[in-house]
């Protein structure tokens, strides 16, 4: 079985590129993950530590594109926020970033352009800057408005909380 270092080092190798530990080893330190991680095998990891992990090693592939698919999914927003900061400085270096998400809320606050797909069909195609109930279309209006940032359950009053 191959550990963290093994598996990067292979890819690496799969791809023509060579294998840069210093470099990385600055990327997981950046990403609040300790160099020993390397010697970790895939089962030892959280998913968390797994997905900053290959945020790092995407940086050191030099893709032109990355697919990042739920890569917030069941991340604190913390985490969340660091890796989509760090997807962002990847795209500001010229990568192409496709990010799957559900998340509405993330996606306004790091996406260039939100792409809504309903039953099959895409239904909005708007940069953030639109993301307006006007520019919307039904099911899109319809997941801003369920979002629970914008439709509190309990409500603070003077006494605690009021449900």
């Amino acid at each position: 079985m191959l550990n963290i270092r093994k598996h990067l080092n292979r890819s690496c190798h799969l791809t023509g590129r060579a294998w840069d530990e210093t470099q990385m080893v600055q990327l997981l330190q950046q990403s609040d993950l300790e160099p020993t991680v390397l010697e970790r095998f895939p089962r030892q990891l959280s998913g968390g530590m797994a997905k900053r992990i290959l945020a790092c090693h995407a940086s050191l592939s030099q893709a032109r594109y990355i697919l990042a698919d739920e890569i917030t999914a069941w991340l604190d927003t913390a985490l969340a926020n660091q890796l989509l900061e760090h997807l962002r400085g990847l795209c500001e270096r010229g990568c192409g970033v496709l990010w799957v998400t559900h998340d509405l809320l993330l996606a306004a606050r790091y996406a260039d352009r939100i792409v809504v797909l309903h039953q099959g069909h895409i239904t909005d195609n708007i940069r953030c800057e639109q993301l307006q109930p006007e520019e919307m279309s039904e099911p899109l209006k319809r997941q801003w408005q369920a979002l629970p940032e914008l439709n509190p359950l309990f409500m603070p009053t003077g006494e605690g909380i009021e449900c």
